[in-house]
């Protein structure tokens, strides 16, 4: 394995021992004991544990009932209150109204896939980054639509 490879393994290991210790509520006295009886009292830093030591170290952790947790895929359209109004793009607008609709109670599924598949039902295109200025007026315009049929004012306009 190249140096490179083992550094890699060694901060992956190091950030799950991390995580390891957060999630299990561990003070700070209980987790360097712990590193110390796993490395026989030889140091109680992760950082200067073998690669061996650190897999026993997690094997612990996980015995004492740790789950490392899968990274959680993105669940909701990303807001853009953070940009100035000068940089908003009309797929921006496009995500403010589809979230809109959804706090209304219109839209049952508010994910980023799901409007994506609205667009792509509208133009053909997957997402509202790809659109064009006619095809963003379209979609627009569709989600106009929608929000009147549904009775629904609260849809962010302009």
């Amino acid at each position: 394995m190249s140096s490179k490879a083992r550094d890699d393994v060694r901060l992956w290991q190091l950030k799950l021992i991390h995580m390891a210790k957060r999630d299990l509520c561990m003070s700070d006295a209980d987790y360097r004991a712990a590193i110390a009886g796993i490395t026989d009292g030889r140091t109680e830093s992760s950082g200067t544990c073998t690669d061996a030591e650190r897999r026993r170290l997690l094997n612990h952790f996980r015995r004492l009932g740790w789950a490392p947790k899968k990274p959680q895929r993105r669940k909701y359209s990303p807001a853009s209150a953070h940009k100035p109004a000068h940089e908003k793009t009309q797929a921006d607008k496009i995500r403010a109204m589809w979230i809109s609709l959804a706090r209304a109670g219109v839209i049952r599924n508010r994910s980023e896939a799901a409007l994506g598949k609205f667009c792509h039902r509208l133009t053909g295109k997957h997402t509202p980054d790809w659109l064009t200025h006619r095809e963003a007026v379209v979609v627009i315009e569709a989600l106009h639509a929608w929000a009147r049929r549904e009775h629904v004012t609260e849809v962010v306009q302009a």
